[in-house]
């Protein structure tokens, strides 16, 4: 019989989008080493830049509403802390909210992540206990492990745990969006 979501969300808000993961790896490969210039460039630690101009290559749609927002702007400083911050983001997409709302994801294992999906880092896991760093997986290698390509060195195909060691807090996010 199915799930009867007419029933469940009536009343509701319904804000449903469907994410691309080819378009988001396709960005990825396209601007891992460079910038496009429909966006701006953050200086320094650009990584979740560039992760959330994946992401909405992927057609995750911005939000502009309530409190906890994900958006850019024509300049850096004009951008959400959420689509500028790998800690921010993570936050973001995981955080506890109603199904009906757009970007999100949630918190899974190596082994189920998919193109498109992301992986956050801590290297400095016992000093701030944030995330720091972002990557986004864009294929698997010959065992089935995800190859990631990521920002502030733009680099392609990376081993999701290069420079992976015990003093280093990492956390797998799924993102979730409607199917076709």
């Amino acid at each position: 019989m199915g799930i009867n979501w007419r029933k469940i969300f009536k009343g509701k808000k319904v804000y449903r989008w469907f994410y691309d993961r080819e378009g988001a790896v396709e960005y990825a490969r396209r601007w891992y080493d460079g910038y496009n210039p429909a966006f701006p460039k953050a200086e320094g630690n650009d990584c979740t830049n560039f992760i959330s101009q994946c992401l909405y290559a992927g057609g995750a749609p911005e939000d502009w509403s309530g409190v906890h927002r994900w958006y850019h702007g024509p300049r850096i400083e004009e951008c959400s802390i959420t689509w500028t911050t790998a800690h921010s983001l993570y936050w973001y997409l995981t955080r506890d909210r109603e199904l009906t709302q757009g970007l999100r994801g949630k918190k899974t294992t190596i082994e189920e992540l998919e193109i498109g999906d992301l992986i956050f880092y801590n290297w400095e896991k016992n000093l701030d206990n944030a995330f720091n760093h972002t990557r986004i997986v864009i294929g698997f290698d010959e065992d089935g492990k995800p190859r990631c390509a990521q920002h502030t060195e733009g680099r392609i195909e990376v081993p999701w745990d290069d420079n992976v060691s015990e003093n280093v807090d990492f956390r797998p996010v799924h993102i979730l969006g409607d199917e076709k």
